[in-house]
């Protein structure tokens, strides 16, 4: 078990502690003034004036101010003797204060995706098992590990929906990952001033959005958690710090039993959460074993069993049914990188800016990591096992596309061991004149960070964050279909199948095949009247469009655009059709004979 943590002033020392706690008290009450003035700022947000560049364009100057004094804060804190506790609550106030705002300036839960994981959690209350022949969401039904897990939290608590708290996710998933990263990094330093930054920069790099209510989310964590441990204790190397040593519990031990049983509880939950994350916990423990960087290779041959009894046991069927898409894909390094590409031929100059950003975001980090290999190589600091852990995530691009997210959840794996190389640029401090000069430059870095950070993040809002009216016409759809229904949607950015999801089959009109959309757009009322009234496929249905699905056509530039228009004209001058809900930013069709 490590040592040496933040040294505190000697108890005899009176003048000492006197001075500590002053500082703490002062840094304490500037940071929460900060925050205050944070939570006053977001809260005057206008969602319904989200543009092109999303949320950065309508957030209050003040807070910004705040997001910057809390930064510049950060760094005050880094120049104390101990500064350990101060760095601690200003990385919590900025995790909270960065990847919070969706849950303190939205009225509602940010993103489709995470609607629909409410109706996943919604079917196992209902259910009390899942169906992994699902043919919609049959993905979630084969690895229910999170959904589980949130239906147990939602009966036990007396909730009728996650929805009640699902908005809260982002802040929760982030201080967890604070939790295992901070385990994690005292693996390789006991300077607290390095390991708080290393922190701090993985939450100004997180911008690709995997903290929200998603398996992603906890299988990540997961996966920290497992790799903090196998760092932290089962680890051959020794820390750069000459008096930071690990213990070796005896085998057969309460401590040696109570870890064992906390890695495997860990890959439990990624084998049942998450399809991609056993992969690449399996393709890191192989390395660092392979590597001779761990002590024991019991836990790769644990986790390679949990996740074949998984993908052999409950996920069979799914495994068999895809196994020839994922061989396909295999190996197709080229076009599996090509499938995350934007195409800047269709999408808007804000999209294409955005997504410039977004690049240079993730650049910066890993450029600025390649210097903090350079300076630990020179100052004789072990970094193997960062290289190793930061290097494997880019195997997954030989594996798969990942519905075009590979290149960004590869990112999103090396992003915690890019981020302490890159605060090894800085810490620990060789001279005075460094003292002098880094605390100067990373101010700039983080500071420079935050706004890309912000757009990247946020910069598509506008189709991700939904008003009162938007979800009063899903719910209207929702409330009223029959079971059988079709429900005909522009795209499948607006909150969707978050109850009763295993009733109605959805048909997305920017997913049809450009010879399907050609003959709908041959005649739109006609062609899509007859769909709804097929009384031997559907037991009727409604066509819903929202300002969210219009912002994601114009955004991305689907096939859609701008026929969605034309698609509602269309309807509107229909006697085959009638409005069941219309607002400023949404409107429900259905069959005139429908009720």
């Amino acid at each position: 078990m490590t040592t040496a943590t933040t040294q505190l002033p000697a108890a005899g020392d009176t003048d000492a502690v006197d001075r500590y706690v002053v500082t703490v008290i002062r840094h304490s009450l500037v940071l929460l003034a900060i925050v205050v003035l944070w939570i006053w700022s977001v809260n005057r947000v206008d969602e319904s004036a989200l543009g092109d560049y999303g949320l950065i364009a309508i957030l209050p100057i003040s807070a910004f101010v705040a997001l910057v004094a809390a930064l510049v804060g950060f760094v005050v804190a880094t120049q104390r003797k101990r500064p350990g506790p101060l760095l601690a609550a200003h990385t919590i106030a900025l995790a909270v204060m960065l990847h919070g705002i969706p849950t303190f300036a939205y009225d509602h839960l940010r993103a489709s995706w995470a609607w629909k994981h409410i109706g996943m959690v919604d079917f196992i209350q209902r259910f009390g098992d899942v169906n992994p022949g699902d043919g919609a969401l049959a993905v979630y039904h084969n690895w229910p590990g999170f959904f589980g897990i949130n239906a147990w939290i939602t009966n036990t608590s007396g909730l009728s929906s996650a929805l009640s708290y699902a908005a809260w996710a982002p802040i929760v998933f982030n201080l967890l990952y604070i939790g295992a990263l901070y385990i994690m990094f005292r693996a390789f330093t006991a300077n607290q001033s390095l390991i708080w930054t290393a922190i701090l920069i993985f939450i100004l790099g997180s911008w690709i959005g995997q903290d929200y209510f998603a398996p992603q989310a906890l299988a990540f964590f997961m996966y920290l958690l497992l790799m903090a441990i196998l760092l932290r204790w089962y680890s051959r190397a020794t820390s750069d710090d000459a008096h930071l040593e690990n213990d070796d519990f005896a085998p057969g031990s309460v401590t040696s039993r109570l870890i064992a049983a906390v890695m495997i509880m860990a890959m439990v939950m990624i084998a049942s959460s998450h399809q991609l994350t056993p992969i690449v916990t399996i393709a890191a423990i192989a390395a660092l074993v392979t590597t001779r960087q761990l002590r024991v290779k019991w836990p790769l041959w644990a986790m390679i069993g949990i996740t074949i009894a998984w993908f052999l046991g409950p996920a069979r069927g799914f495994v068999l049914d895809n196994a020839r898409n994922v061989l396909h894909e295999f190996g197709g390094v080229s076009n599996n990188l090509d499938s995350t590409v934007v195409d800047y031929g269709l999408t808007t100059s804000a999209q294409r800016n955005i997504s410039l950003v977004s690049r240079l975001l993730s650049a910066s980090i890993f450029a600025l990591a390649g210097l903090g290999l350079i300076r630990r190589r020179a100052m004789r600091h072990r970094s193997a096992q960062l290289v190793v852990l930061a290097a494997v995530p880019a195997v997954m691009v030989f594996a798969s596309s990942y519905g075009g997210e590979i290149i960004l959840r590869a990112y999103l794996f090396a992003l915690p061991f890019a981020a302490f190389l890159a605060a090894s640029l800085w810490f620990p401090r060789r001279s005075q004149h460094g003292r002098l000069i880094s605390p100067i430059v990373l101010c700039v870095v983080l500071v420079t960070i935050l706004p890309a950070f912000l757009l990247a993040d946020f910069g598509s809002d506008r189709r991700e964050v939904f008003s009162d009216t938007e979800i009063a016409a899903s719910d209207y759809v929702l409330s009223n279909a029959a079971p059988g229904a079709l429900i005909i949607e522009g795209t499948r950015d607006y909150p969707r199948l978050y109850r009763n999801n295993e009733q109605y089959t959805y048909l997305t009109l920017s997913m049809l095949p450009q010879q399907a959309l050609e003959h709908v757009m041959s005649d739109p009322a006609n062609v899509l009247h007859r769909w709804l009234t097929d009384a031997t496929s559907y037991n009727g249905g409604y066509i819903i469009f929202t300002d969210s699905q219009r912002a994601s056509v114009t955004d991305l530039g689907t096939s859609l655009d701008p026929t969605l228009a034309t698609i509602q004209q269309a309807l509107r001058a229909s006697s085959d059709f009638k409005i069941g809900y219309e607002s400023t930013d949404a409107v429900v069709f259905q069959p005139a004979g429908q009720p």
